[in-house]
């Protein structure tokens, strides 16, 4: 019998390196990514979460826009199931996005800010999202392919 490659050895020889405490069969619970941000954002609201153009953020105020942003795509149209481009850098507003994305039951499609505009074109043809968010200084990518993709 040949042993694929991507086979897993059974007798979890990794186990023996783990240190004295660290569970060897933990248990995770069941619950949607949605839900899990808003039980972490309510128990760590004070604590300090993201840092961006030499701002913090935390928990609280986090949670206060991504639910924000997640009433605005509910009332798009955005439901479970439905694909959502992000065109953003690494930046508050990417983060909001996913989370508000997430939370409806949405499929989260990130868009490399760095790509041209044919090259957005191609991953919004392929993935068929609803809606994109952008900010408005990635408008220039999105202008030249504006009349080839509707959402």
């Amino acid at each position: 019998m040949t042993i694929p490659k991507w086979h897993v050895d059974d007798s979890k020889p990794w186990l023996k390196k783990y240190q004295d405490g660290v569970p060897k069969h933990p248990e995770f619970p069941v619950i949607s990514l949605g839900d899990w941000f808003d039980q972490k954002t309510e128990e760590f609201a004070k604590n300090k979460c993201m840092y961006f153009s030499k701002t913090f953020m935390n928990y609280r105020v986090l949670r206060k826009y991504t639910d924000s942003l997640a009433t605005s795509l509910s009332r798009l149209g955005v439901k479970k199931g439905d694909v959502v481009a992000i065109l953003l850098p690494n930046c508050f507003q990417f983060t909001m996005g996913y989370f508000a994305t997430v939370k409806l039951g949405g499929i989260v499609i990130p868009i490399n800010p760095t790509y041209k505009p044919l090259e957005i074109l191609h991953i919004l043809q392929q993935v068929k999202p609803k809606g994109l968010i952008c900010m408005d200084v990635m408008y220039g990518l999105i202008k030249p392919i504006q009349d080839k993709y509707k959402f």
